[in-house]
């Protein structure tokens, strides 16, 4: 939830890489004591495509925060100027849940780096 009590949802990719994720290395970690080559394999391809499709949906999620804090920025300053009280509250509730977006794909990105 942003500042302005505005809902940001993640980019649905994020959701299905990091549940590909779970899934390939539960099923790697299954195959490999189980002794089951295939099952082991098909859980590394399949946490491999899960961590590309959640880097896909971060990257989204990246750019569109982005946008929407500059679009909000500039259109309050517009609204500013012209004294339009309405659209300056919209474009700052725009601004902010850009920046909500913005942060939760960079903390996901920086703890992805980190790891």
């Amino acid at each position: 939830m942003s500042s302005s009590g505005g809902i940001s949802s993640d980019d649905p990719r994020r959701t299905e890489g990091s549940y590909n994720q779970t899934m390939g290395s539960a099923k790697e970690t299954i195959g490999g004591l189980l002794g089951v080559e295939g099952m082991k394999k098909e859980g590394q391809q399949q946490n491999a495509e899960g961590k590309g499709m959640e880097a896909e949906g971060q990257l989204a999620d990246f750019g569109g925060g982005m946008k929407d804090r500059a679009q909000g920025a500039l259109g309050g300053i517009e609204a500013g100027i012209t004294g339009d009280r309405e659209k300056q509250q919209k474009y700052q509730m725009q601004h902010d849940d850009g920046k909500t977006q913005l942060r939760s794909a960079q903390h996901d990105i920086q703890k992805q780096a980190d790891a």
